[in-house]
């Protein structure tokens, strides 16, 4: 029976009882602090987001119940079943997609300002948002707590710990969770942000949506360009007119325990691109791993990127589309490293480019502890391989091109075309042009191979 309500010039504070509530946005148009002392409570209001300039702050405290966070649905013609219902803002068409153009943050949404929700309790929630939600800072801090339960965050795009100029994070306590999102999310950063999705405990689904097509990726005809499931993005702008190029950000996912699956598409799972740098930090348990181009492990363009596994028997790519740079490659002065933690067996298909591969003047490092392992490849630039794109450039010539791939203890099977010197329990150096010595590709299975890491 609890019950307190003031104005303030920066927004409403509130406590309400445990019964069940719905927060409207007509009656909370702008709220500075929010106490629910528990209940199933519906919310569609802007609660723990800046609504305006002059809400720099906005904090919701929920202490139980198993809750909803949504919006006011406007449908609009252009929504389909598959993608999320528009609010207000309707969506566009912009070449093969119809993104969002939501511009209301929601569940954790800081712009210019802090915003912060928890959420305690052990009962699972619900979150869907359009864009700019579940924990997203841009020039603020936007952060997302749930202490537990089998949780559900639905997004399109801009969240689940995400920033672009501030920093967001989306802290699970445990539970069985499943994280939807179509791009830049789960773990995001652009320029000078960090954007963090952590969670500690459960068997979780992390689904960064391949299609339908709202982002429609330069790389793959097939896919949104995803820059989800730790992921930094900086702004390249060699072909803009300002030419003001900035270094990405540092976006990390990190999931402490449990048998997770992970899908997206482009650039995902651990990368980077121009001077940014993203983690993939998955712990203990039986992982599935399935994206296409720019994954697990790879960076392009002055980046570093890196995907490892704590251990369990993981499989890579088993149900994807398998396209290129994947499982610990680095391209144009980047890095990137796909280290695999444990003595379990696990399987590993790849595209070209992938396995501890270099491309002009890249480093791609790979490797897995131990365990009889499978790899599956299609091409030479695979399994401690470097190749430069053009050797008619004096200063790229003159710098190192490197890939490297260390295996374990174990009866290793290798499936590669061409074959090659690779095999088990062997050591071996390969490049793709002979006469380019910069090209430096090195591979070691056996027993002893991480100790030359």
């Amino acid at each position: 029976g609890a019950g307190f309500a003031a104005a303030t010039p920066i927004g409403q504070v509130v406590i309400r009882d445990a019964a069940a509530h719905r927060y409207t946005p007509e009656a909370y148009p702008a709220t500075l602090l929010v106490v629910d002392l528990g209940g199933d409570d519906t919310y569609e209001a802007q609660v723990a987001a800046n609504a305006t300039v002059d809400n720099p702050v906005s904090v919701l405290v929920d202490l139980g119940g198993a809750d909803t966070y949504g919006y006011p649905v406007r449908a609009s013609s252009l929504d389909t079943p598959e993608t999320l219902p528009s609010d207000e803002a309707g969506r566009a068409r912009s070449g093969a997609g119809a993104p969002s153009m939501s511009r209301t943050g929601r569940q954790g949404s800081a712009r210019l300002g802090v915003a912060l929700l928890y959420d305690l309790g052990p009962q699972g929630d619900r979150y869907q948002s359009l864009r700019m939600s579940q924990g997203f800072g841009a020039l603020g801090v936007g952060g997302l707590y749930d202490e537990g339960g089998d949780d559900t965050y639905s997004l399109e795009a801009g969240g689940q710990g995400a920033g672009i100029l501030g920093i967001g994070a989306l802290v699970d306590g445990g539970g069985r969770d499943r994280y939807t999102a179509w791009a830049f999310a789960q773990g995001y950063a652009y320029v000078r942000a960090v954007g963090m999705l952590y969670d500690a405990d459960g068997d979780d689904v992390y689904d960064s949506k391949v299609t339908p097509i709202l982002y429609p990726s330069p790389q793959s005809r097939g896919s949104n360009s995803s820059f989800t499931q730790g992921a930094g993005f900086g702004r390249r702008a060699d072909g803009v007119p300002d030419r003001l190029s900035m270094s990405g950000g540092v976006g990390i996912l990190r999931d402490r325990r449990g048998a997770d699956r992970y899908t997206s598409g482009v650039f995902a799972q651990g990368t980077g691109y121009w001077g940014a740098m993203g983690m993939l930090l998955d712990g203990a348990g039986d992982d599935t791993y399935d994206a296409r181009w720019y994954v697990q492990g790879a960076a392009a363009h002055y980046a570093w990127g890196a995907l490892v596994d704590g251990g369990g028997r993981d499989t890579f790519n088993m149900s994807a589309t398998r396209e290129n740079m994947t499982a610990g490659a680095g391209h144009d002065f980047s890095l990137g490293i796909l280290l695999n933690l444990g003595p379990e067996a696990d399987v590993y298909g790849v595209p070209n480019l992938a396995l501890g591969a270099g491309n002009a003047n890249g480093a791609g490092i790979f490797a897995d502890e131990g365990g009889d392992d499978t790899y599956s490849a299609r091409s030479a630039l695979t399994v401690g391989n470097a190749a430069l794109e053009t050797l008619t450039d004096p200063g790229r010539l003159m710098r190192p091109t490197a890939g490297i791939f260390l295996d374990g203890a174990g009866d290793d099977t290798y499936d590669r075309m061409p074959a090659g010197p690779v095999g088990n329990d062997r050591v071996w150096s390969q490049r793709i042009h002979p006469e380019a010595p910069s090209e430096r590709g090195f591979g070691a299975d056996g027993a002893g191979a991480l100790g030359l890491w």
